[in-house]
């Protein structure tokens, strides 16, 4: 470890760097840190020995090297005896399961490989927690894994020195025992890269299909029934989780709003092994960990967004910054709400929520793709397979969210006693939604919507639009028709335009938006009706740069994080009744009686002539 830094801006805390890895101040001691790093959710991609035993495919370098993890995407991480005893890279995390037909260490993925990010400028690292992790790629990741596997079982002088590194830990294992071992752990690998995260090209760094690759995993891999496996071409960035747990919704189409519910999905989907064959064990017997996903979710409550480091990327322009708030209030509030935020109606015990603009896909006009995957079609299409015996009515076919509360009500029923959850905490991990109407989402879009995310924190989350396709804020703020067909996606940040660097040769991927679900169309600032893909009047090159001098004050201080279940005292309920702002996504539930829709919209969520919503 280096000695300590100290930068001396409110903006950072007390922290420490290595080298010039910088760490701000985002409201979390070094243990919720350290716990969000590596704490386990469950996932088991591999056994501990195998992973310590495991070299690159294409050299004698162990896997495990921190410079090859990091070449992987993946950020470096700090061995300690309580939180990380294998020195493992954030990210990933060693998963002890105690006894059961999973008994073992494992080595799994956890929500931080793409939920944390750094930022790289002038040789010094910013580290974002809660980011947005733009140089990681979890299919590309897995695939390396993979490859690794395969030579090392096709290269018998690796096998070698791979049965040496592990033959201490496999209880008297011969090699040709360790050899069959690590073929069956290659199927299932194979099977994840291949099939569950498979997709028609490369999404390339920071994007996976989780909408895709959480209900292959639920639908195919845990009834085991290939046939329901669907081709990835819904690839998202992964959005920063600061005031995630006190949104009203969450997931870029604001499905959700039961924290369980997302977490519990987000690790099934990333290798969590579940049995639900009776000969092998106990039904739903799983290597989940409910209760670290708990106390994460617990933590990341008290996440703050973090504040411009202007030591590292330079002062702010105060003058200009002020004309870019007039701007943003103008063009931007009526989506993006910022503190101290937009709250919704009141939910079980006068608990509220963080209130996006819940904006229908058709006013947007963005990529499209996310409401074609699996996540979001409710007809009955997938065979239950080993599931049919739990569904409801013994479904042979069913949709594929029902059969994910069928298998996530099945986990839950089997561990959530171990916990030992008061009433509060357990109304509050529904997000205090009703706990016992079978973890349905009620209230949920009845048309295809997109969120539109607080601005706190923002600069430091690029690539933009939910499938990551524009590389700058400032693009962001162009005419959709003035945009980079192609990019490149570089490493470093760029504090002028707030993005990504897209300078060639700044990275190894070229971002090609002709592709399917990689489009860059909508969210136009132009002189055209509003709707149809315009979100916002054509703005010149000092309005462009006012917005982003602005969004570089956000948080302008720190405890900005949102009260969790809402503001105490008086309460404004204009913010809740759904006329001033895009909430039309709900009209069962927001515009039944509660408020007038914005103009221009009708219930199918099409927009109508050239009606302009209302704005505050």
């Amino acid at each position: 470890m280096a000695a300590v830094a100290v930068i001396g801006a409110p903006a950072f805390a007390e922290s420490h760097a290595e080298g010039d890895l910088i760490f701000l101040d985002q409201g979390w001691t070094e243990e919720q840190r350290q716990f969000y790093y590596h704490g386990s959710q469950g996932t088991a991609m591999l056994p501990l020995a195998f992973w310590k035993g495991l070299e690159q495919a294409d050299s004698d370098g162990l896997f495990s090297d921190p410079d090859y993890y990091h070449s992987l995407g993946l950020l470096k991480g700090e061995q300690s005896d309580e939180f990380n005893p294998e020195g493992l890279p954030v990210g990933l995390a060693l998963n002890r399961v105690e006894d059961g037909v999973f008994k073992g260490d494992w080595v799994g993925l956890t929500c931080s490989s793409c939920h944390s990010a750094e930022l790289y400028y002038e040789g010094k690292t910013i580290r974002i927690d809660g980011g947005s992790n733009h140089i990681y790629s979890m299919p590309r990741f897995t695939d390396e894994v993979r490859k690794a596997t395969h030579a090392t079982l096709d290269d018998e002088a690796k096998f070698d020195r791979f049965y040496e590194r592990v033959k201490d830990a496999a209880n008297g294992m011969s090699k040709d025992e360790v050899r069959e071992e690590l073929k069956q752990a290659s199927v299932y690998i194979d099977y994840f890269v291949d099939r569950v995260a498979g997709s028609p090209h490369d999404l390339g760094p920071g994007r996976m299909d989780a909408v895709t690759q959480i209900p292959n995993t639920i639908d195919a891999v845990y009834p085991e029934v290939p046939e329901n496996v669907e081709m990835g071409m819904s690839p998202t960035k992964s959005p920063f989780v600061w005031n995630a747990p006190q949104s009203a919704w969450v997931q870029w189409g604001g499905i959700l709003h039961r924290p369980i519910t997302r977490n519990l999905g987000e690790s099934l989907g990333a290798m969590v092994r579940v049995n639900m064959d009776p000969d092998e064990g106990e039904l739903f017997e799983s290597t989940v960990t409910l209760r670290e996903q708990h106390q994460l979710e617990v933590d990341i409550r008290e996440l703050e967004a973090p504040q411009w480091p202007a030591e590292v990327f330079g002062e702010i322009d105060q003058d200009l910054a002020a004309k870019g708030k007039e701007l943003v209030a103008e063009n931007c509030s009526s989506c993006h709400t910022s503190y101290p935020y937009r709250w919704s109606p009141e939910r079980m015990k006068g608990k509220r929520f963080v209130e996006n603009g819940m904006v229908p896909l058709a006013y947007m006009g963005t990529d499209p793709m996310w409401w074609a995957s699996p996540t979001a079609d409710p007809r009955p299409g997938k065979w239950t397979g080993l599931m049919q015996e739990h569904m409801p009515n013994k479904e042979k076919a069913a949709s594929s969210g029902d059969i994910q509360v069928v298998l996530k009500t099945g986990v839950i029923d089997k561990y959530i006693s171990e916990l030992n959850l008061t009433e509060d905490e357990w109304l509050a991990w529904n997000n205090y939604s009703d706990p016992s109407d079978g973890l349905t989402e009620e209230g949920a879009p009845t048309i295809p919507t997109y969120k539109a995310a607080p601005l706190e924190g923002m600069w430091a989350t690029g690539p933009f639009l939910h499938n990551g396709a524009i590389p700058t804020i400032y693009e962001l703020l162009l005419p959709a028709s003035e945009r980079q067909e192609k990019w490149v996606q570089g490493r470093e940040f760029d504090p002028k335009k707030l993005g990504v660097v897209t300078e060639e040769g700044s990275g190894d991927y070229t971002f090609d938006t002709t592709l399917v679900g990689m489009s860059n169309a909508g969210h136009s600032f132009e002189d055209a009706p509003l709707g149809r893909g315009v979100v916002g009047r054509a703005l010149s090159e000092e309005e462009r740069y006012a917005i982003i001098e602005y969004l570089k004050t956000l948080p302008n201080g720190p405890n900005q994080e949102a009260p969790y279940g809402g503001p105490e005292g008086e309460f404004d309920d204009a913010w809740a009744d759904g006329s001033n702002y895009f909430n039309a996504v709900k009209p069962s539930g927001y515009f039944n009686g509660q408020g007038e829709a914005p103009k221009g919209y009708v219930s199918t969520g099409e927009v109508t002539g050239e009606d302009e919503p209302t704005k505050k």
